[in-house]
C-alpha cells in the first residue's frame, strides 16, 4: 500500500503541528518517524488514520484518503497511548475484530504471545487495566490478521523487556509487502524494524531517506581515560576530552570522530594513559542532524 502526503497543514489554534509536509512511503517500506516532541509525529499519524482533519491531500495508492470499510480491513494502528474507556474489554475486542474481521482465537492467541491473558480479562474495563496491559491488548488485536499496512506509534513505550522481546518477534511474521509507518525514539528498534527514517522537526521534513546511514552518524562512542597527573591537558581538551576527576576524562564522539581520536591516543598517549575504555553508544542525536541538514 502506497501512502502520499501532499503540502499537509495542520494547526491547532495558535499551535503549528505540520507546515506543509511532503512525503512518499512507497508500497512494502518500512519508514521510522522520528524527531523531537511536538515535532508532529503523532499527528501525521493521526491525520493518517483519520482521526484529524488537515489542509492538503492523503493519497493511498495514488487515490484520494476516504474512509471507507474496505480500508479498514487492510489496516493495524498501535496508538501511542491505549484508550481508558470505561467500556469492557470484551465490547473493544468484538468492536475491533467486526471493524476488521479478525477472529477473537487469533486474538487471545497473539495476546498470550505477550504474556496477557485476554479471556480472563474481557469482563474488565479497560481503563481499569495497567497501562501495560491495555498496549499489549493493542498489539495482539493489530498483529492478529495480515494488513496492508501498519502504523505504530512509540508501540513499546509502555512494555517491559520480555514483552518488548515478544513484541519484536511478532513483527517479524509481518508479510515482507506490508507497508510499515513506526513513530519511535528506540535505536535499536529503528536498526532492526525499519528501513527508511522520516526526520520531522516543528512540523516540517528535515531528513527522508535510507535508515542505515542516518543511524551511522547518529551513532556515538564514549571514550573514558585515567591519566597521570601531569598529562598534557591541552592536547586531550583538544581532542574533545573533559575532565571529570584529577585523573579522569570522558569524550563523547560521533562515528566518524572515533577512529581519529583512538589513533591520535594511540600514538601519543601510550606514556600519559593508564587505562582506556571505550563503549559504542546508539542515541538517536535529532537535534545536531537537524542542525546539519539545515546548515546542508
Amino acid at each position: 500500500m502506497k501512502i502520499e502526503f501532499k503540502n499537509l497543514v495542520k494547526n491547532f489554534g495558535r499551535q503549528v503541528a505540520l507546515t506543509g509536509v511532503d512525503l512518499v512511503f512507497e508500497a512494502g517500506s518500512r519508514t521510522a518517524l522520528v524527531g523531537p516532541n511536538g515535532s508532529g509525529k503523532s499527528t501525521l499519524i493521526r491525520a493518517l488514520m483519520g482521526t484529524i482533519h488537515c489542509k492538503g491531500g492523503i493519497f493511498i495508492n495514488d487515490l484520494p484518503l476516504l474512509r471507507q470499510p474496505a480500508l479498514d480491513f487492510a489496516v493495524a494502528y498501535i496508538p501511542q497511548f491505549a484508550p481508558q474507556t470505561r467500556a469492557p474489554v470484551r465490547d473493544l475486542v468484538q468492536a475491533v475484530c467486526l471493524l476488521r474481521n479478525l477472529d477473537l482465537a487469533d486474538v487471545i492467541k497473539c495476546a498470550e504471545e505477550l504474556s496477557f491473558d485476554l479471556k480472563t480479562n474481557l469482563n474488565k474495563e479497560v481503563g481499569a487495566l495497567s497501562g501495560g496491559m491495555r498496549q499489549k491488548l493493542m498489539i495482539a488485536l493489530a498483529f492478529a490478521a495480515p494488513v496492508q499496512l501498519l502504523v505504530m506509534d512509540e508501540p513499546t513505550a509502555s512494555l517491559d523487556a520480555e514483552a518488548r522481546a515478544a513484541f519484536l518477534q511478532m513483527f517479524d511474521r509481518v508479510a515482507i509487502d506490508t507497508t510499515v509507518i513506526l513513530a519511535s525514539h528506540r535505536p535499536d528498534e529503528l536498526r532492526s524494524l525499519v528501513d527508511h527514517i522520516a526526520l520531522l522537526r516543528d512540523g516540517a521534513v528535515a531528513f527522508h531517506g535510507d535508515a542505515r546511514s542516518f543511524l551511522a552518524q547518529s551513532s556515538q562512542t564514549v571514550v573514558e581515560l585515567r591519566c597521570h597527573l601531569e598529562v598534557d591537558q591541552a592536547w586531550l581538551r583538544g581532542l574533545g576530552f573533559k575532565r571529570v576527576h584529577p585523573q579522569q576524562w570522558i569524550g563523547i564522539f560521533s562515528a566518524l570522530q572515533k577512529e581519529a581520536v583512538l589513533t591520535a591516543l594511540g600514538w601519543q598517549g601510550q606514556s600519559a594513559v593508564l587505562d582506556l575504555i571505550v563503549h559504542d553508544v546508539e542515541n538517536v542525536d535529532l537535534e545536531s542532524l537537524t542542525a546539519e541538514s539545515h546548515a546542508s
